[in-house]
């Protein structure tokens, strides 16, 4: 178990690292400097999807494989059920997180523009 741990959390920064350098919002700023709270949290915010999209992506990939080799045992088939579901359950968890810190966010820089 400990090994699958360990190849999910190895795997998970070879995932989210292409998705990353795709950001090109800070090409004119390659050295930016975080002067107020707003900005950290923003640019935090804007790094965990990709993060948490592609430990989903591996979680799918391991429910799948469960589900496969499960050769018609009951006991693994639902296990992989469940895994599958708790996984669905998360993305949409994070998903709605996501859009209600994006709220706070607007808010946030609303207030402080005005």
């Amino acid at each position: 178990m400990i090994k699958k741990i360990l190849f999910l959390l190895f795997s998970l920064g070879f995932t989210a690292l292409p998705a990353w350098a795709v950001d090109t919002t800070g090409l004119d700023n390659m050295n930016p400097t975080f002067s107020d709270i707003y900005s950290l949290s923003d640019e935090i915010l804007n790094k965990i999807p990709y993060f948490l999209g592609g430990l989903a992506f591996l979680a799918i990939l391991y429910s799948g494989a469960i589900y496969i080799t499960s050769f018609g045992d009951p006991a693994r088939m639902e296990s992989a059920k469940k895994n599958l579901t708790w996984t669905v359950t998360g993305i949409l968890a994070v998903m709605s997180v996501y859009g209600i810190m994006s709220v706070i966010m607007w808010i946030a820089n609303t207030a402080r523009l005005s």
